[in-house]
């Protein structure tokens, strides 16, 4: 099922900064990441599965379709994107990595990259935390998310996680540099 894509090239290049003359297989792999990686975390293994074969079998309707488009699909570009972002510009070859350039065109810093993926992950969050909040509070249509058993099936990610780039060290931590600060590790 790792061939079944929620989505084609055409919509991650409509929906984010990407040309359209960036090569589909620079794409690819990073939409079949993205999507067993950050989707299924979201919806668990058990109704990614289901979603991925009803796709296959050109079979995905009412609910399901509902949730593929309005919610899973705007998710699973923004994680495209994200992932993407660090190595549009690269290629591998069998002599070296490789960038490419372009007269007409400058390339960023690290700090701008940075910048840009910071802002690309919050908006990759966003989608998650609709995506999360559309499933928790309807998941009585899908009882694929309420019924994911077994140890090797995610369960979905039912609470969301930030990172704001802070660390606050421990709190027993002597590095904290006496500014009160205690986190408490759960």
């Amino acid at each position: 099922m790792s061939n079944i894509l929620f989505l084609d090239t055409a919509r991650v290049k409509r929906d984010t900064p990407i040309q359209g003359n960036v090569e589909d297989s620079v794409v690819i792999p990073y939409i079949i990441m993205s999507q067993d990686t950050h989707i299924q975390q979201l919806t668990g293994t058990t109704l990614y599965k289901k979603l991925l074969a009803d796709i296959a079998a050109e079979s995905l309707t009412g609910n399901y379709k509902d949730l593929v488009d309005d919610y899973l699909i705007p998710c699973l570009v923004q994680w495209t994107f994200y992932e993407v972002l660090p190595f549009i510009n690269f290629k591998i070859t069998n002599k070296s990595i490789v960038k490419g350039t372009s007269e007409y065109s400058s390339e960023i810093d690290l700090g701008e990259l940075k910048y840009i993926r910071n802002a690309t992950r919050d908006m990759a969050e966003f989608y998650s935390n609709r995506l999360r909040g559309y499933l928790k509070e309807y998941s009585n249509l899908f009882p694929e998310y309420l019924t994911n058993n077994g140890l090797d099936k995610l369960q979905p990610k039912k609470r969301a996680t930030f990172f704001g780039g802070v660390y606050t060290g421990r709190a027993n931590d002597s590095h904290n540099y006496g500014l009160g600060i205690s986190t408490k590790i759960i």
